[in-house]
């Protein structure tokens, strides 16, 4: 199954649907990615990251903060992806951190993500198309932000608690990689 983008809305409203596809048989499953509550994905990002690890909070450093943004697919008002861009830095260019990132296991590999994260770098270059977008990505995830033009930005690096990670960074515009 693959998702196909369909009904795209204004960008000010920061929402898109798109319907699961398969093999050319639509799905009734549609889903709405836009801007989300820290509490409309908290769960999720418990279930898909926090358990089963010693990381002490499903919430992070920043969640609150006014300038954190929060994103969500939701099918029928469930929310089945998300992620959490939070205004960081990185190496002196201005950026923004994502955090959080988390499919429901049953969706996985079927272009959720890849869609949620096509909105979130969407919104990032309409705010500063010369930012760059970062993360501390989980080593089996890392290939998933390859496939969508993220760079390795370091070494391999264990996260305690968590596990293995790399940084990984796409330039929104026109900047050279370091």
């Amino acid at each position: 199954m693959k998702a196909v983008e369909k009904n795209v809305l204004s960008p000010a409203t920061t929402v898109r649907k798109i319907s699961l596809m398969k093999h050319e048989e639509k799905i009734p499953d549609v889903v709405a990615l836009r801007s989300a509550d820290i509490e409309e994905i908290v769960s999720l990002r418990e279930e898909v990251l926090i358990r089963g690890t010693t990381y002490p909070n499903k919430y992070f450093d920043g969640d609150t903060d006014p300038n954190t943004r929060h994103y969500g697919a939701f099918i029928n008002g469930r929310c089945v992806c998300c992620a959490t861009l939070m205004h960081k830095d990185i190496d002196g260019v201005p950026g923004w951190q994502l955090r959080g990132m988390a499919t429901d296991p049953t969706l996985q590999g079927k272009g959720i993500g890849s869609q949620l994260l096509k909105l979130i770098e969407d919104s990032a270059r309409a705010e500063n198309p010369k930012g760059v977008l970062w993360c501390n990505a989980q080593l089996p995830a890392a290939r998933f932000y390859e496939k969508h033009g993220w760079r390795p930005e370091s070494e391999e690096f264990v996260i305690d608690g968590v596990g293995p990670h790399r940084r990984m960074a796409k330039r929104l515009g026109n900047l050279p990689h370091a």
